[in-house]
């Protein structure tokens, strides 16, 4: 019967999750970019890196650093005589390739006229640094190996005044394919920070942009970047180019997918960008104090064959960047760290399938979630959550640290974590309309049926749940002579003194742990025992029947002031095996015990009238109340002959406790 209602659960869970993963989906393809999800994506990203650890470079590139103890001796900046002598240098010591992370502007101005003296010394200051540059161009022609930078600049005031030297225009990729162009949120150089057209004539040249994330971190190269209709490499791609020895015409660029770098493919994003695969803190790439370079003082063979960058990372000098391993990251490291990737194929990529995995990831384990938050307990579930968003945490690095594949773990996790949260306030908005349905339902219940079985009957479904038989003490109470006073009163008057009485019967019956049965007329049932029988029944009914003595006396003193005439009444008692169950046709029930004992106690109820008492116990229920020491409470209570009763064959033996008998109050018993 259950499942037709499951099945209707199940749909709804899987409609209502798929429309909220495929939300998650959609708000990704839109708003991929968006700086909060570029945040906790690469916030997750540099996690996987301090997991996974650091790792060793290839070897074949190796750095020449521009220190403290460099700038202590030869001063900022470094003179380009000094910087033709290292490239000489490591020229002789088999270097393969030279490239600097250091802007060459121009710095000889064009010759004026001399009309004063005094202008003789700027003169000379231009002469010897032109002088020098052609010192460093004459070694950098002779090393013939060699990459000095440009910079694109993105303010107008940036701009150089000799726009594009030719060197600069010959560096753009020789074949541009263009199946997809960079999104929207491309960069868009407004013009070139140009080196001197000297030295830039003398080697080869690249672009040294660096373009950080929106959280200010460096997770991105830019191996390719488009400046009017060409495509210009980045440092790290013409080092490799020229270690790796391919001509202009090997290296191509697809827009918005890749770079065609001889036989390897080099995998981008729409945007160009290279994701880097960092290796570790600064100090992971061999490095060498340009001061020791320059004066020989290096072990043979040390930069034979190698990728040679000279950079600077000096106090108050140079470029950091925050990286997944440190805070101030050398520029220079940045780009031996992307030259290393492209020879050893290290590439942290996204395989074409990582696209459809993650959205397929996003939408199964959404419904997942879902279909755990609407069938399983409620701890169970959200650990279920907790473990479906966990898995693909850890499936995702173990891509990463197993294959350095990068996955978006964001996309998946929130659709996982977003169904959790949707239906978890659904659970807890339908769990708590559903505690209110109830308790407004057991509220109602109680006003009809004993409280102590509201709760129990409010989870029965079949009205043969509840029969039993078990001992229970009875207690019938019954007004004498309400129906000839009853003819003489209006009826709402007779319905106001009965509601009276039965409040009366009801708080007593509830004080002593007793429950209403059922109201007949001018009289009640009430049973001790029903929902957790004890041998401490019968002493608690008649307890309860001693003192309705005391509050219905009361009550018979009000009536009396309000001009009625004193009422009578006649009180019941049994104990013994009853039967508990639901009775009544298909659309009426009603909850009550039945057997022997009950009509037993209704018929000596009927007895405290031949017999002139308040209470007609049976000696069942005494023997019962003596057994739980309650004795003291039998005071006043007289044996009487054996009483035929209607209905039974046998005789009932009968205590008895006589009119006008005022008895000591009891305590309320739980």
């Amino acid at each position: 019967m259950a499942r037709a209602p499951l099945l209707r659960r199940l749909k709804r869970c899987a409609v209502v999750s798929l429309l909220v993963s495929t939300a998650a989906v959609g708000t990704q393809a839109i708003w991929g970019n968006a700086a909060l999800l570029t945040r906790v994506e690469g916030a997750t990203l540099d996690w996987r890196f301090q997991l996974r650890g650091p790792r060793e470079p290839s070897g074949d590139t190796k750095i020449v650093m521009i220190d403290d103890r460099t700038i202590a001796g030869l001063g900022w900046p470094v003179a380009r005589d000094h910087l033709a002598a290292a490239v000489d240098v490591l020229s002789d010591a088999g270097a393969r390739v030279i490239a600097f992370d250091l802007l060459f502007v121009e710095t000889a101005e064009p010759q004026e006229p001399r009309p004063m003296p005094q202008q003789a010394q700027p003169i000379a200051e231009a002469a010897l640094a032109e002088k020098a540059d052609w010192q460093l161009a004459r070694a950098l022609g002779a090393f013939g190996a060699a990459v000095v930078p440009y910079a694109f600049a993105f303010q107008p005031d940036e701009v150089s005044a000799i726009g594009m030297p030719d060197a600069v225009r010959r560096s753009a990729f020789r074949i541009a394919h263009l199946p997809a162009l960079p999104g929207p949120t491309s960069i868009h150089p407004a013009g070139l920070v140009a080196p001197a057209t000297l030295l830039a004539d003398a080697a080869e040249t690249a672009h040294i942009n660096v373009v950080l994330d929106a959280d200010g971190a460096l997770r991105h190269d830019r191996p390719a970047l488009r400046y009017g209709e060409s495509f210009y490499p980045s440092l790290a791609v013409e080092t490799a180019r020229l270690y790796a020895g391919l001509g202009k015409q090997e290296v191509s660029v697809w827009a918005g997918q890749a770079i065609r770098f001889g036989d390897t493919r080099i995998p981008t994003d729409a945007q160009m960008r290279l994701p880097v695969n960092h290796y570790g803190p600064p100090g992971t790439f061999e490095t060498h104090s340009f001061r020791d370079v320059l004066n020989g003082a290096f072990p043979p063979d040390t930069f034979a064959g190698k990728v040679v960058l000279i950079g600077y990372n000096a106090i108050g000098v140079g470029d950091t960047f925050l990286t997944p391993y440190s805070r101030s990251f050398p520029g220079v490291e940045h780009f031996a760290t992307v030259t290393d990737n492209i020879l050893t194929g290290r590439f942290l990529s996204r395989p074409a399938w990582a696209g459809w995995s993650e959205t397929g990831a996003a939408l199964i384990g959404g419904i997942l979630a879902a279909t755990a938050l609407a069938l399983l307990p409620l701890t169970l579930a959200i650990v279920a959550v907790a473990v479906l968003a966990g898995s693909w945490a850890v499936a995702t690095h173990l891509a990463f640290a197993g294959a350095d594949m990068w996955l978006n773990v964001t996309l998946p996790t929130a659709a996982i974590l977003l169904n959790g949260m949707v239906f978890g306030l659904w659970r807890s908005f339908t769990e708590a309309r559903s505690r209110h349905r109830a308790e407004r339902g057991l509220s109602n219940l109680s006003r009809y049926v004993a409280p102590q079985l509201a709760g129990p009957l409010a989870q029965v479904e079949s009205p043969g749940f509840l029969d039993k038989t078990q001992y229970v003490a009875i207690l019938f109470i019954d007004l004498i002579g309400f129906t000839e006073r009853s003819e003489s009163l209006p009826s709402a008057q007779v319905l106001k003194l009965l509601r009276r009485f039965h409040r009366i019967v009801e708080a007593t019956v509830s004080a002593h742990g007793g429950a209403i049965d059922k109201y007949e007329g001018d009289g009640a049932m009430a049973c001790f025992g029903l929902y957790r029988p004890s041998v401490t029944d019968a002493h608690h009914a008649l307890s309860c029947a001693l003192d309705l003595i005391h509050t219905l006396s009361d009550w018979q003193r009000d009536e009396q002031k309000e001009g009625g005439s004193p009422l009578q009444f006649g009180i019941g008692l049994h104990y013994g095996p009853v039967t508990l169950g639901v009775v009544g046709g298909d659309r009426q029930l009603q909850f009550t015990a039945t057997g022997d004992t009950v009509n037993v106690a209704s018929r000596l109820e009927g007895l405290t009238r031949t017999l002139d008492a308040t209470i007609v116990a049976s000696e069942a229920l005494v023997e019962a109340v003596r057994a739980d020491g309650g004795s003291a409470r039998l005071t006043g209570f007289e044996p009487k002959p054996a009483q035929y009763v209607k209905g039974r064959a046998q005789p009932v033996n009968v205590w008895t406790l006589g009119r006008g008998a005022k008895p000591a109050l009891a305590a309320p018993q739980a």
